[in-house]
């Protein structure tokens, strides 16, 4: 693994400035202007990248699960997304994508996403790890919540579907 990551001009490693990423969630309430100002206001506060958060629901979230409602209320049709995405592209920020599934992972990539990230959930969903992997893009991977066995098992697998650029994060 490399020790340092480059993001499009942007060098993320030991002795470099630190990368500050505007993590939006889904402040933007399914809103698509809301989540346009969001990014404007990740601009002016200096961020070198906005987080964008791409799901599909039907893809995350069973429809008897508690929070489906509410995740299909602010959902963003794939349109959407890429609307968002070329905002904040025109705005000249990096964008990261946070993907759940694997047709959101796929839409961050046709996107053209900087890099993406992937919860620690995912060390264990091997269909969206080999995605992502597969994708040549930077990534971060969270580890909370992980055993340590857990997490060699899942840099091994993005390895052999090609990653070389992982980031692991710890929350």
């Amino acid at each position: 693994m490399n020790q340092k990551i480059t993001i499009r001009n942007k060098v993320i490693g030991t002795g470099y400035a630190p990368y500050i990423i505007a993590e939006m969630a889904c402040a933007h309430d399914g809103d698509l202007e809301k989540a346009k100002r969001l990014i404007e206001a990740a601009v002016s506060a200096g961020a070198d990248a906005v987080q964008l958060q791409f799901f599909v629901p039907d893809e995350t979230v069973t429809p008897a699960h508690q929070v489906y409602d509410i995740i299909k209320r602010i959902a963003f049709s794939a349109e959407q997304w890429r609307s968002i995405f070329n905002h904040a592209r025109n705005s000249g920020i990096h964008v990261f994508v946070c993907a759940y599934d694997v047709p959101s992972v796929e839409l961050a990539i046709e996107c053209g996403a900087d890099a993406i990230k992937l919860n620690s959930a995912d060390l264990s969903n091997p269909d969206v790890l080999k995605a992502v992997a597969s994708s040549g893009r930077p990534f971060t991977l969270g580890t909370g919540a992980s055993t340590l066995d857990e997490i060699a098992n899942g840099i091994t697998l993005a390895s052999e579907f090609g990653a070389k650029e992982i980031i692991l994060m710890h929350g």
